[in-house]
This record gives structure tokens, C-alpha cells and sequence, in this order.
């Protein structure tokens, strides 16, 4: 018996991997995606809104980015990580390390410090690169917080609070029963410690729903909360993910934005320069150093 020959993709496949390729390559070419954001820009005839579908991409995904197609930098997930303690082959590696590394603060500077929290840890990874730009933290709340956390957070506001800085926090969420729940018990744990600051949510908004035309997700019959989202909301629910990949960090850009004081920022880059080149001119002469120190040695 001959060997059985290898059945091709699909045509329901082969679709879906050409509207994933619009998508990432000529709809947001330079954008990194959570998998949960392809799905919600890769719906329309290929691909429906169910649990099955979101798996059948995310397979897809994986195939895609094995055979080369996807580079696997393209698709993000902070969902999982790995803790190693650093280590170095020698003293001059981790100044190399350090002078390309180091930052200075320009937020000890101003008066107001914004900061960032987001319930998804899934946009972690995306929501990381434009609040490095600034400099500002992010929270990653992922659901309900533990007091441990909520503690935490809440120490580092008051920290800041006695420097003589007031706190900003920027808020991202669902647009659903647990969604809006989640911010304000994070909001009322942080104030129940002690910690003064401004809140604001930057999304998901009701009015995204209609402006973005969001695909809706069911409210779940079983959630103690939903009878009170269907009296102020209504029944329309939708994930931050469904936003335009580009629009989040389009909202932290705006929200920081206010706060910086333009020639705070220009003079604390320019210390950051100096700084820098110090440690390369460190780095440079660290040979000489150790000779020096093992001949007085």
C-alpha cells in the first residue's frame, strides 16, 4: 500500500490565513498584536465571534508563525514569564548593560505623576512599549486584585504623594459587567489604604461601542452583575481588545501627555545623555582600572 498523501489546508483556512495577513501586514504593519486583537480585526466572513473561532485563530496563528509566515515578534502574550536571577561574565558587561539602560526619572521633576492601569494582561506587552516612552508605571490588575497588591500599589502612591507629587491614574478595561466592576473595587481598595490621587477611564467608553462599530460579546445570565450593566448600560458588552490596535496607545499618548512639561523633559534628556556617556567613558577605560587595582593588590 502506497504512502497516504498529506491533505492540503482548507479553503476556510487558506481564507483565514489571507485576511490574517491583511491585517497584520497592510491594515497595521508595524504594530504588535495580542492574539485577542487579531481576532476581533480578522472578523467578517472568515471568521465568527465564538470561543471556537477564537481557537481555530489562534492555531492558525501558531501555524503561521512556524512556517515563517508570522514573525514571532509580531504576536504578544505577557500572560506567562520567567524569573532568572542575572548574572554576568564580568564587571564591564554590566556597566555596558547599565549605560545603555539607564534612565533618568524626569517624573521627580514635575508635579503631577501619571500612572497606567489596565485589567488585561494580555496587552501588557503592547501597553509596556508606549508607556516606556514616558517613563510611566503600569498596572496590570489582571481581574479582581489581592489586598496584597492593591497594598502595594497603594504604599508606592502614597510614597509619591509625600514627595510632593499628585497621582494620575489612567484606567483601561472591558466594557462589560466585570469590566467596569473591577476599576472601581480597585479605585475604593486604593482609597480605603490611604492613597490620593485622580482616576480617570480611558476606555472601554459606551460611546466606543457605536464610534469603532465593536463587536459585541453577550452578557452572561449567570453573573450577579449583569442585571445592573442591562439597567446602565444596556445590553451592548465589548472587550478592549475589539479597539483598533493603534487607538490604546493612542489614549495613554494623550492622557500622559498633559502632564509633561516640555523643557522638564528636554533638560532631564539631556542629563540623561551626559550620564550615559559617562558610563561608556567608564566602560572604555575599565581595563586599565582592573590592571591598576591588581597591581596595588
Amino acid at each position: 500500500m502506497g504512502e497516504r498523501r498529506r491533505r492540503g489546508k482548507g479553503k476556510r483556512t487558506l481564507d483565514l490565513r489571507q485576511v490574517i495577513d491583511e491585517v497584520l501586514f497592510e491594515t497595521y504593519p508595524d504594530i504588535p498584536m495580542s492574539s485577542r486583537q487579531v481576532f476581533y480585526q480578522c472578523l467578517g466572513p472568515a471568521l465568527s465571534n465564538s470561543q471556537a473561532e477564537y481557537k481555530r485563530l489562534c492555531r492558525t496563528l501558531v501555524d503561521m508563525r512556524r512556517d515563517g509566515t508570522v514573525p514571532y515578534s509580531r504576536i504578544v502574550d505577557r500572560t506567562r514569564s520567567m524569573h532568572r536571577l542575572a548574572g554576568w561574565d564580568s564587571a564591564v558587561d554590566i556597566i555596558e548593560a547599565s549605560a545603555s539602560q539607564f534612565r533618568r526619572d524626569m517624573w521627580q521633576l514635575h508635579g503631577s505623576v501619571p500612572m497606567i492601569a489596565c485589567e488585561k494582561q494580555a496587552l501588557e506587552g503592547i501597553l509596556t512599549d508606549v508607556c516606556d516612552e514616558y517613563g510611566v508605571a503600569l498596572w496590570i490588575i489582571r481581574g479582581f486584585n489581592s489586598e496584597s497588591f492593591d497594598y502595594e500599589w497603594a504604599e508606592e502612591i502614597k510614597r509619591q504623594t509625600r514627595a510632593g507629587h499628585a497621582i494620575h491614574i489612567g484606567y483601561l478595561g472591558d466594557h462589560d459587567p466585570s469590566g467596569r466592576v473591577i476599576g472601581e473595587a480597585s479605585r475604593r481598595k486604593l482609597e480605603g489604604f490611604g492613597a490620593v490621587f485622580e482616576w480617570e477611564r480611558l476606555g472601554l467608553h459606551p460611546g466606543d461601542l457605536k464610534s469603532y462599530d465593536l463587536e459585541l460579546v453577550p452578557l452572561k445570565d449567570g453573573d450577579s452583575r449583569a442585571n445592573r450593566f442591562r439597567t446602565e448600560f444596556g445590553t451592548g458588552a465589548a472587550e478592549l481588545d475589539a479597539l483598533p490596535p493603534g487607538e490604546v496607545p493612542r489614549r495613554i499618548r494623550g492622557f500622559v501627555g498633559q502632564f509633561v512639561i516640555e523643557n522638564i523633559r528636554e533638560a532631564v534628556e539631556r542629563d540623561e545623555r551626559v550620564q550615559k556617556e559617562s558610563l561608556e567613558v567608564v566602560m572604555r577605560n575599565w581595563g586599565v582600572a582592573v590592571e591598576a587595582a591588581r597591581g596595588a593588590a
